[in-house]
């Protein structure tokens, strides 16, 4: 009996080994569409992801997004709230050692959602002109915000036709990206807010700023 006790315990700590590779690994077709998702993550359609019949592979992005840049984009693409934030603010807050990785998820991402929080760092009063710090080359944040913005704006099919053409267009002076970002985010700051992306309309001639510099803006995505 003694040894059967043994050989039991044995067996209940292998399972309790075991267990969490097993359901890690999820089953074939969920780990088929991982392999999907992973594979084709600079075009996956993160809509996907809202499917209820794809809630086992958005769980086991979650599960990743920490270690894998892929799953990271893919979750900032689909609009997760809380991998949206901690992005932006590791974005905001770190240092230019440590920016890198957020500046690439949240440009790869390039979802609408993301640019009422840059907002506020595009409209700081700097100069535009990039510097050298030691080794590290700096280019100024407000220029930076304006960049991601412009990418976003054109990349993103949320906006219409009209409004992506102006984003196409733009000078490749970081200095005029900046200016001409500021002034359409002053513009369509409403429908910004509200994540009515089809709204915005792009800067001509007869637009003009009608808002002040700081709007102000605090990240709070909005939920589908």
């Amino acid at each position: 009996m003694n040894k059967l006790s043994k050989l039991s315990k044995i067996l209940v700590l292998c399972v309790c080994f075991l267990l969490p590779v097993m359901t890690f690994a999820g089953s074939p077709e969920t780990q088929e569409k991982l392999n999907d998702a992973l594979t084709s993550w600079r075009t996956y359609d993160a809509e996907k992801l809202t499917l209820p019949s794809n809630e086992d592979l958005k769980q086991e992005l979650l599960k990743r997004a920490d270690s894998d840049f892929a799953a990271h984009v893919i979750l900032i693409r689909m609009g997760d709230e809380k991998i949206i934030k901690n992005s932006i603010d590791r974005y905001l807050n770190d240092s230019l050692k440590n920016r890198g990785p957020s500046c690439s998820e949240l440009y790869l991402a390039a979802n609408p959602v993301i640019i009422p929080a840059l907002i506020d760092s595009l409209m700081v009063e700097e100069s535009g002109q990039a510097y050298c710090r030691g080794e590290i080359y700096i280019i100024p944040k407000s220029v930076v915000s304006g960049y991601f913005i412009k990418e976003i704006v054109k990349t993103s099919n949320k906006f219409s036709p009209s409004v992506r053409a102006w984003a196409k267009g733009l000078p490749k002076v970081d200095e005029e990206i900046r200016a001409a970002i500021r002034t359409w985010c002053q513009i369509n700051r409403d429908a910004l807010i509200k994540g009515d992306y089809a709204a915005c309309i792009p800067v001509t001639n007869a637009t003009a700023p009608m808002f002040p510099r700081t709007l102000g803006v605090r990240f709070s995505p909005q939920r589908r």
